[in-house]
């Protein structure tokens, strides 16, 4: 969406997937003796430890863009990608992992 990274969230079905790929255990960010629940702290569950989601961001940029707009945008980026797939198949030096058709 071209959004900037703190913007960004990723959402997983899986429970404590998240956590398990970005967990560090830095206990001089996470205290255990915190006057509060600490299993609410979403450090060691998010790719930017404790920053938050920064959403005013991303809504002034659905604002100026619009949903249609971010459509737009994706299915642009989605065309690209078709095409830049093309283009590497066809190359003798590069090596595609997977079939993507």
């Amino acid at each position: 969406m071209g959004v900037p990274l703190q913007c960004s969230a990723i959402l997983s079905r899986e429970k404590g997937l998240l956590e398990a790929c970005n967990q560090m255990r830095a206990g001089y960010l996470f205290q255990p003796d915190k006057l509060y629940n600490v299993d609410f702290d979403t450090g060691d569950k998010t790719i930017q430890c404790s920053r938050r989601v920064d959403v005013f961001k991303l809504w002034l940029m659905w604002k100026a863009k619009g949903t249609r707009g971010f459509e737009a945008q994706i299915n642009r980026y989605m065309e690209l990608a078709k095409y830049f797939y093309k283009v590497l198949k066809k190359k003798d030096n590069f090596k595609l992992v997977f079939d993507a058709e």
